[in-house]
């Protein structure tokens, strides 16, 4: 709805309760991050790598017709397979806080090859409040 050139009387309470909900629906999901690992071999079912000496880790970042960068993440395998071959890529499961650190200086994109949902600077800064005070909420209740 975001993107539709429209105007009704109760489009901006419309718009704040989708966002209220997109929101929630990314700080409590989990996504498939795509990614290279460098090193040693990683064996099937493993949870755990190992990133001394000389393993690494390597993340594609997509660009937009800006020059901005963002990292890809996607909510479910088709998603994934459409930009990211399995058998050149692998894949990690990382909530909003895990992207949020990997971003760093870069945005992040949600399911970049359909009807992807882009985060930048404003979106990101929006979303690191709200994970806090999440977090402080469940520190109170413990």
């Amino acid at each position: 709805e975001a993107r539709w050139h429209v105007s009704y009387p109760e489009r901006e309470e419309n718009m704040k309760s989708r966002k209220d909900r997109m929101d929630a629906a990314l700080i409590g999901g989990q996504f498939l991050v795509p990614m290279k690992y460098e090193g040693g071999a990683l064996k099937r079912g493993e949870n755990q790598i190992n990133l001394s000496g000389s393993n690494s880790m390597k993340f594609p970042r997509v660009e937009n017709n800006l020059g901005q960068y963002f990292i890809p993440m996607f909510t479910d395998w088709p998603e994934f397979r459409r930009g990211y071959r399995k058998e050149e890529w692998a894949a990690m499961v990382l909530d909003l806080g895990g992207l949020l650190r990997l971003a760093d200086r870069d945005g992040l994109v949600v399911n970049p090859l359909t009807e992807n949902l882009i985060l930048g600077k404003e979106e990101i800064a929006g979303l690191k409040e709200k994970l806090a005070l999440a977090a402080s909420a469940r520190r109170h209740l413990q």
